[in-house]
């Protein structure tokens, strides 16, 4: 057994071993002995919310009845590909992740992991779909709220570039992913009355201070933005609209966005559809990508669809595939949407016409800018300087001003702005 892992001056209190311990039980039974186990602190990768570290537990089955080189029948099929299982040496590979304190009083993730995402993923299996969500060993929630996960890496899963953005192939799949999510919560929110009291609203419905917090990224970001597109030709109308589109004028566009009683289709949101929280599986054979499992839910809420759509696309997405391919894939979502709903007994005279969210992204097109100018643009940080990033250096005016200078010289961020500026003042979202 690793001796510093039961040390709280090396590693934090919930890396201790009888945590694991609980892990093997609940899988294994008596029969299980932890032997050892190996903890690396995973860096930073734009994930400025919590700590994560990745966990390989080895352990023995005491079964006299197993021969050497038996393969171990597991509780879960999805546990029986996460663990080695020779006789001679079992592993289990575990995901931990942290919150930081002073978000856990915020986060919806312990009642999406405990209540709402094992309906959803039974949901999708009972119709021949995969789940949506890693499989929950174990949860610890008071002043923090840690999680414990199964570890998809050794299953082939991987989290993209940041500053790539996904093709159209990843796109069409991610898409794919989120109608059939979306279908199956918004049957599990029909079936749920009053969900939306026992979620904390998201953004800056409920927190004056996260308004405030926003309003002056955004402020700072388009002054910002605005010193460098005033060497572009043709752009100084757009400027002048910018420079009066902060602040109060921000505020009153913003915020009704959320006002659930102007969305056609409410629904559990993930919240936070950007390339760090998406893993993706590709196949061995073409490369092409095959699977996708969304990672974390603490900023899910109720809402319209549009959100998470919009949030998927302006973050994650190459420029090419949201200019060429936009509709299409607003499609191929809208497909996998209906046949899902359909595929659970859903009454084909109540599932949602495709106008209807094509509806919902008008209504809420407004957020489109909001995620150009702030969430963008912070996905797009150079690795250098997202080492060691969290929530609270969003604070420190200095190095968000190094920051911007990073982004801001990065040709995609560029290009992009270029291009959806233009579009988003054809959309009148300027005015």
């Amino acid at each position: 057994m690793t001796t510093e892992i039961n040390d709280v001056s090396v590693y934090p209190d919930y890396l201790r071993e009888k945590y694991f311990n609980q892990i093997l039980l609940q899988l294994f039974g008596e029969t299980v002995k932890l032997r050892d186990l190996q903890v690396i602190p995973q860096k930073s990768f734009g994930n400025y919310c919590s700590d994560i570290y990745r966990v390989a537990l080895k352990y023995a089955l005491n079964d006299n009845k197993r021969k050497d080189g038996e393969v171990v029948a597991m509780k879960d099929e999805s546990n029986a590909q996460n663990a080695v299982t020779r006789a001679e040496e079992c592993v289990l590979n575990v995901l931990v992740k942290d919150l930081f304190e002073n978000l856990s009083s915020i986060s919806n993730e312990q009642f999406m992991y405990a209540q709402v995402l094992p309906e959803i993923n039974k949901m999708l299996l009972s119709c021949r779909r995969k789940p949506v969500s890693p499989t929950v060993y174990h949860a610890i929630k008071n002043n923090r709220e840690t999680h414990f996960f199964e570890d998809l890496t050794p299953r082939g899963y991987v989290i993209q570039p940041r500053t790539t953005g996904y093709n159209e192939d990843e796109t069409r799949l991610l898409f794919k992913r989120l109608g059939e999510y979306h279908a199956a919560s918004l049957i599990f929110k029909e079936s749920h009355p009053g969900i939306e009291g026992k979620m904390r609203e998201f953004y800056a419905v409920s927190d004056p201070a996260l308004e405030l917090f926003i309003e002056n990224q955004m402020y700072d970001n388009i002054e910002y933005v605005v010193k460098i597109i005033e060497t572009w030709p043709g752009y100084e109308s757009i400027i002048a609209k910018m420079r009066t589109n902060t602040r109060e004028v921000f505020s009153g566009k913003f915020l009704p966005l959320f006002d659930r009683t102007q969305s056609k289709l409410n629904l559990v949101l993930h919240g936070d559809m950007w390339i760090a929280n998406l893993l993706l599986k590709y196949n061995s054979d073409d490369g092409s990508a095959e699977d996708a499992v969304f990672l974390d839910y603490q900023n899910s809420n109720c809402g319209s669809p549009a959100f998470d759509i919009h949030n998927l696309f302006m973050t994650s997405v190459q420029l090419p595939v949201m200019a060429q391919s936009y509709d299409d894939i607003i499609v191929d979502y809208y497909v996998a949407f209906r046949s899902t709903l359909l595929a659970l007994k859903y009454s084909a005279e109540r599932v949602p016409v495709l106008q209807c969210i094509l509806d919902e992204l008008r209504r809420t097109d407004y957020f489109n800018y909001y995620l150009l100018i702030f969430p963008f643009a912070q996905t797009m940080l150079g690795d250098e300087l997202v080492k060691g990033m969290n929530f609270n250096t969003l604070h420190d005016e200095k190095r968000m001003e190094a920051n911007r200078a990073n982004i801001y010289s990065n040709e995609r961020v560029l290009e992009t702005y270029k291009y959806m500026l233009k579009a988003f003042d054809e959309r009148g979202l300027l005015d």
